[in-house]
């Protein structure tokens, strides 16, 4: 019996970050970027991203109404991994996302085309293992990061609602007046909404 398709939403309800990271541009922002993997057959990866926005270290950021993420077709077990960028001056990213354009197409993400495939997967990868989002091998291809972390999508029935991520620390995080926040250890929350819906 075939696996059935369903529509899968991805609310982000609010977010909590530790440490945002670099502070040398006062007005830098961060970003909360997802990668979907093999929803659906033939399709390896969905990217989305919420573009800058403004976080405080500890604090909650609540997104009223909540930000859509993705609205995608799933078929079978998915994970969708989590990156927040560390502070950035408005260039980082936006160069990021134009070097992506021309190879992107997509709906409420960002779909790779077939051209690449797996490329983003690696950038992710990459982004838990050293704490640097890599779309290139130059340092101009590479974001810092603050905060990682992963939603397993086995059992629809069971992951469904609302849904809270810890988010670990990519590297060692240096912050002022208070200790260092260590490699693989917690620096926020990721407060979502799963909607499931028959395709």
């Amino acid at each position: 019996m075939p696996v059935p398709r369903r529509i899968l939403t991805v609310l982000v309800r609010s977010l909590t970050i530790l440490e945002t990271g670099d502070r040398k541009v006062p007005e830098a922002q961060n970003s909360l970027n997802a990668l979907l993997l093999y929803p659906v057959p033939g399709t390896p990866e969905v990217f989305a991203t919420t573009g800058l926005i403004g976080l405080e270290d500890g604090k909650l950021t609540r997104f009223s109404p909540s930000l859509i993420l993705f609205k995608e077709a799933v078929q079978g077990p998915t994970d969708i991994q989590f990156v927040v960028t560390d502070r950035d001056d408005r260039n980082g990213l936006v160069m990021f996302l134009r070097r992506m354009t021309g190879t992107v197409a997509g709906s409420a993400g960002a779909m790779l085309s077939s051209e690449m495939p797996g490329v983003l997967r690696v950038a992710f990868r990459e982004a838990v293992a050293s704490g640097q989002f890599a779309i290139g091998g130059s340092k101009e291809d590479k974001l810092e990061t603050v905060a990682t972390g992963t939603l397993n999508l086995r059992d629809a029935e069971k992951v469904k609602g609302n849904i809270t991520i810890d988010l670990l620390a990519p590297r060692d995080l240096k912050r002022v007046g208070k200790p260092v926040i260590k490699k693989n250890a917690h620096n926020g929350s990721l407060d979502l909404e799963i909607l499931w819906d028959a395709e």
